[in-house]
């Protein structure tokens, strides 16, 4: 145990995603489900559905792009999000 109380390897906020049996964490798992459902949702509706504010939402969209598994196509007003296969 750390001086914070959390273990060193703690994979509690991890949860099993696709296929390939991928890891992703909450928060990630979380924006990626709502953009499934809904392709249009903006980042205020992310935050408000997962509970969490929009700075960890900005956080989780990055590394999905970032990791492949969400583009946007068109702007921030009028586009949608992508879930690309993994």
């Amino acid at each position: 145990m750390t001086k914070w109380g959390l273990a060193g390897n703690d994979d509690s906020s991890l949860q099993p995603f696709g296929k390939r049996n991928q890891l992703l964490p909450n928060n990630q798992e979380k924006v990626l489900r709502l953009i499934t459902a809904n392709p249009r949702i903006i980042t205020a509706e992310l935050a408000a559905e997962c509970g969490l504010n929009e700075n960890t939402i900005f956080k989780a969209v990055r590394k999905l792009r970032e990791g492949g598994r969400i583009q946007r196509k068109g702007g921030d007003r009028g586009g949608e999000w992508i879930v690309l296969k993994r």
